[in-house]
Protein backbone atom coordinates (compact mmCIF):
# COMPACT_ATOMS: atom_id res chain seq x y z
CA UNK A 1 0.00 0.00 0.00
CA UNK A 2 1.29 3.43 -0.89
CA UNK A 3 2.30 5.36 2.21
CA UNK A 4 1.78 2.35 4.49
CA UNK A 5 4.10 2.15 7.48
CA UNK A 6 6.91 -0.37 7.10
CA UNK A 7 7.58 -2.23 10.33
CA UNK A 8 11.07 -3.46 11.21
CA UNK A 9 9.63 -6.96 10.84
CA UNK A 10 6.12 -8.20 10.12
CA UNK A 11 4.44 -11.55 9.58
CA UNK A 12 1.00 -11.38 7.98
CA UNK A 13 -1.39 -14.33 8.04
CA UNK A 14 1.49 -16.83 8.12
CA UNK A 15 0.34 -20.42 8.02
CA UNK A 16 2.25 -23.68 8.13
CA UNK A 17 1.19 -27.31 8.23
CA UNK A 18 3.12 -30.50 8.76
CA UNK A 19 0.98 -33.19 7.25
CA UNK A 20 -2.54 -32.77 8.64
CA UNK A 21 -1.29 -30.81 11.70
CA UNK A 22 -1.56 -27.02 11.67
CA UNK A 23 1.58 -25.52 13.22
CA UNK A 24 0.89 -21.85 12.44
CA UNK A 25 -2.70 -20.74 11.85
CA UNK A 26 -2.60 -17.41 9.96
CA UNK A 27 -0.33 -15.71 12.54
CA UNK A 28 0.06 -11.96 12.27
CA UNK A 29 2.63 -10.04 14.31
CA UNK A 30 4.67 -6.88 13.74
CA UNK A 31 7.45 -5.08 15.57
CA UNK A 32 8.85 -1.63 15.06
CA UNK A 33 12.38 -0.44 15.69
CA UNK A 34 13.13 -0.40 19.41
CA UNK A 35 10.03 -2.38 20.29
CA UNK A 36 10.32 -5.48 22.44
CA UNK A 37 7.90 -8.35 21.89
CA UNK A 38 7.79 -11.81 23.41
CA UNK A 39 6.32 -14.94 21.88
CA UNK A 40 4.75 -16.88 24.72
CA UNK A 41 2.93 -20.18 24.52
CA UNK A 42 2.87 -23.82 25.38
CA UNK A 43 5.56 -26.18 24.22
CA UNK A 44 4.88 -27.15 20.62
CA UNK A 45 2.64 -24.16 19.92
CA UNK A 46 4.76 -22.88 17.02
CA UNK A 47 6.87 -20.11 18.60
CA UNK A 48 10.21 -21.39 17.30
CA UNK A 49 8.65 -22.37 13.98
CA UNK A 50 7.40 -18.81 13.47
CA UNK A 51 10.86 -17.43 14.25
CA UNK A 52 12.48 -19.93 11.88
CA UNK A 53 10.05 -18.87 9.15
CA UNK A 54 10.81 -15.20 9.82
CA UNK A 55 14.51 -15.73 9.06
CA UNK A 56 13.98 -18.05 6.10
CA UNK A 57 15.06 -21.28 7.81
CA UNK A 58 11.62 -22.89 7.38
CA UNK A 59 9.09 -22.58 4.58
CA UNK A 60 5.55 -21.51 5.33
CA UNK A 61 2.43 -22.40 3.35
CA UNK A 62 0.58 -19.09 3.29
CA UNK A 63 0.98 -15.43 4.14
CA UNK A 64 4.04 -13.27 3.89
CA UNK A 65 6.88 -11.96 5.99
CA UNK A 66 8.39 -8.54 5.51
CA UNK A 67 11.72 -7.37 6.93
CA UNK A 68 12.39 -3.64 6.56
CA UNK A 69 10.30 -3.62 3.41
CA UNK A 70 11.83 -6.75 1.83
CA UNK A 71 9.21 -9.40 1.19
CA UNK A 72 9.97 -13.02 2.04
CA UNK A 73 7.52 -15.60 0.77
CA UNK A 74 9.53 -18.81 0.82
CA UNK A 75 12.82 -20.13 2.25
CA UNK A 76 15.51 -20.37 -0.40
CA UNK A 77 14.59 -17.15 -2.16
CA UNK A 78 17.52 -14.86 -3.04
CA UNK A 79 16.24 -12.33 -0.50
CA UNK A 80 16.78 -14.84 2.34
CA UNK A 81 20.49 -13.98 2.66
CA UNK A 82 19.72 -10.27 2.99
CA UNK A 83 17.08 -11.07 5.62
CA UNK A 84 19.45 -13.29 7.62
CA UNK A 85 22.09 -10.56 7.66
CA UNK A 86 19.56 -8.19 9.26
CA UNK A 87 17.58 -10.54 11.54
CA UNK A 88 18.92 -12.67 14.36
CA UNK A 89 17.12 -15.18 16.50
CA UNK A 90 18.06 -16.80 19.77
CA UNK A 91 16.35 -20.15 20.21
CA UNK A 92 16.13 -22.34 23.29
CA UNK A 93 19.03 -24.44 22.09
CA UNK A 94 22.22 -22.44 21.80
CA UNK A 95 23.61 -24.27 18.76
CA UNK A 96 27.14 -23.25 19.63
CA UNK A 97 29.98 -24.49 17.46
CA UNK A 98 31.70 -26.85 19.89
CA UNK A 99 34.91 -26.90 17.84
CA UNK A 100 35.26 -23.11 18.33
CA UNK A 101 35.95 -21.10 21.45
CA UNK A 102 33.24 -18.96 23.01
CA UNK A 103 34.61 -15.74 21.49
CA UNK A 104 34.93 -17.46 18.09
CA UNK A 105 31.24 -18.34 18.36
CA UNK A 106 30.40 -14.69 19.00
CA UNK A 107 32.51 -13.40 16.07
CA UNK A 108 31.46 -16.08 13.57
CA UNK A 109 28.93 -13.91 11.70
CA UNK A 110 30.91 -10.66 11.75
CA UNK A 111 33.92 -12.48 10.27
CA UNK A 112 32.20 -14.80 7.78
CA UNK A 113 29.06 -12.85 6.83
CA UNK A 114 30.03 -9.21 7.29
CA UNK A 115 33.68 -9.85 6.35
CA UNK A 116 35.11 -8.02 9.37
CA UNK A 117 38.73 -9.00 10.06
CA UNK A 118 39.13 -11.31 13.08
CA UNK A 119 41.13 -8.88 15.21
CA UNK A 120 38.53 -6.11 14.79
CA UNK A 121 35.64 -8.53 15.36
CA UNK A 122 37.27 -9.82 18.56
CA UNK A 123 37.84 -6.29 19.90
CA UNK A 124 34.24 -5.34 19.08
CA UNK A 125 32.91 -8.54 20.69
CA UNK A 126 34.85 -7.93 23.90
CA UNK A 127 33.61 -4.31 23.94
CA UNK A 128 30.06 -5.64 23.46
CA UNK A 129 30.47 -8.03 26.39
CA UNK A 130 31.75 -5.13 28.49
CA UNK A 131 28.91 -2.82 27.43
CA UNK A 132 26.32 -5.47 28.26
CA UNK A 133 27.89 -6.18 31.63
CA UNK A 134 28.98 -9.69 30.67
CA UNK A 135 32.71 -9.16 30.42
CA UNK A 136 33.10 -10.29 34.04
CA UNK A 137 30.82 -13.27 33.51
CA UNK A 138 32.36 -14.41 30.25
CA UNK A 139 35.85 -12.94 30.20
CA UNK A 140 37.54 -15.79 32.00
CA UNK A 141 40.08 -17.56 29.84
CA UNK A 142 38.22 -20.87 30.09
CA UNK A 143 34.97 -19.32 28.90
CA UNK A 144 36.02 -16.75 26.30
CA UNK A 145 39.03 -18.55 24.86
CA UNK A 146 38.08 -22.06 25.93
CA UNK A 147 35.73 -24.60 24.41
CA UNK A 148 32.01 -23.82 24.82
CA UNK A 149 31.36 -27.07 26.64
CA UNK A 150 33.57 -25.73 29.48
CA UNK A 151 30.90 -23.07 30.05
CA UNK A 152 27.91 -23.69 32.28
CA UNK A 153 24.30 -23.28 31.10
CA UNK A 154 23.94 -19.56 31.85
CA UNK A 155 27.28 -18.80 30.17
CA UNK A 156 26.24 -20.80 27.11
CA UNK A 157 22.98 -18.81 26.94
CA UNK A 158 24.96 -15.57 27.09
CA UNK A 159 27.25 -16.70 24.28
CA UNK A 160 24.20 -17.62 22.18
CA UNK A 161 22.53 -14.27 22.93
CA UNK A 162 25.59 -12.25 21.96
CA UNK A 163 26.05 -13.79 18.52
CA UNK A 164 23.24 -11.88 16.73
CA UNK A 165 24.12 -8.65 18.55
CA UNK A 166 27.76 -8.95 17.45
CA UNK A 167 26.53 -9.53 13.90
CA UNK A 168 24.99 -6.03 13.95
CA UNK A 169 21.56 -7.36 13.10
CA UNK A 170 18.74 -4.84 13.01
CA UNK A 171 16.06 -7.15 14.35
CA UNK A 172 16.70 -9.63 17.14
Amino acid sequence: KAGAKKHAIEARAVGKKRGPRTILDRVTVAADRGEVLALVGESGSGKSTLLRCMVGLDDFDEGEIQVRGDLLRRAGEPIVHAVRVRVGIVLQQYHLFLHRTAIENVIEAPVHVLEVDEETARKEALALLDRLGDVGALAGEVVVDGAPEAAVGDEMRRIGRHRPVAARQLVL
